[in-house]
């Protein structure tokens, strides 16, 4: 199956080249627009000063519907800034795209549904798109099959399929790693992204 540059071949589920192909179709590049005021609080800088910034990251497609909608699981750290304006530091401006299509012309709108800090996971909406109607009718996007992680065990091949998170405007698209899994299991401790514990 040839499918908007993700081309799959034979039906083995343990070759890396089809899981990868596989996992292409549902992995989404996402863009985020904050801004933030500075200034304007002191007699030094009276006028404030608004500034736009960027952030990048990626998702994968959770729910597809048959008419263009879908639900996007991703990181709560790419959607959040501390320091936007908004109300709940969420971005308002969020855009997803799929792979081999990161490009303006091909930007998908995705609102936040919700989230968690703590976990950091956010979930968010696409509403009937004529984009991702496109690649559900064709096959090019496809919700992510989603297995048991008690079924892992070290020394597993593992793909990581995702776009790196980053500030710059510029939208570098999905790229894919290759390695075992370390370990199965374990307990991390960590800052959430509004520094909470």
């Amino acid at each position: 199956m040839n499918n908007n540059n993700i081309t799959i071949t034979g039906d083995n589920n343990d070759n890396i080249t089809y899981a990868t192909a596989s996992g292409l179709r549902s992995a989404v590049s996402i863009y985020c627009t904050f801004e933030t005021t500075y200034g304007g609080t002191n007699p030094w800088n009276p006028t404030p000063s608004t500034q736009t910034y960027y952030t990048t990251g990626s998702g994968v497609i959770y729910k597809l519907e048959s008419d263009g909608s879908a639900f996007i699981v991703t990181n709560y750290h790419v959607v959040y800034d501390s320091n936007s304006n908004t109300d709940n530091h969420i971005s308002d401006k969020i855009y997803i795209y799929l792979y081999g299509l990161e490009s303006e012309a091909y930007a998908i709108p995705a609102t936040y549904v919700g989230g968690s800090a703590n976990y950091d996971i956010a979930v968010l909406r696409v509403d009937k798109n004529d984009i991702l109607l496109d690649a559900i009718e064709t096959g090019a996007a496809t919700a992510v099959t989603v297995a048991n992680s008690d079924e892992l065990t070290p020394g597993m091949t593992t793909i990581a399929i995702g776009n790196p998170s980053s500030s710059d405007a510029d939208l570098g698209g999905i790229s894919v790693t290759k390695g075992i899994v370390s370990v199965d299991s374990e307990y991390i401790t960590m800052s959430a992204i509004d520094n909470s514990g």
